[in-house]
């Protein structure tokens, strides 16, 4: 499953089955990223490791990636704190 868009905004909800995830995020422009995966009730159940390097813009691209055992299926969103555009892809791990 894979999701984009422009600057701070949360993605559509979406299902998760239960079970190990690879999320991937990426600002391709650099500068900040910050994503947090959210139950349907707005609980956070994780949020990918900062990027420590420099977020200046037109630097290299901001990637965050984790694996995330999600504790049971359900619904699901991301909120994303951006600058420029993002893109967030979530997949079975392993």
């Amino acid at each position: 499953t894979r999701f984009s868009g422009n600057d701070d905004t949360a993605t559509p909800l979406f299902q998760l089955s239960e079970g190990p995830k690879e999320i991937t995020a990426t600002n391709p422009a650099g500068g900040k990223l910050e994503v947090s995966l959210l139950d349907g009730e707005g609980n956070e159940v994780e949020s990918l490791p900062e990027d420590e390097s420099d977020h200046t813009e037109g630097k290299l691209p901001t990637t965050l990636s984790s694996t995330v055992d999600i504790p049971e299926a359900g619904v699901y969103v991301f909120d994303v704190r951006a600058d420029n555009l993002w893109t967030v892809e979530v997949s079975d791990a392993g």
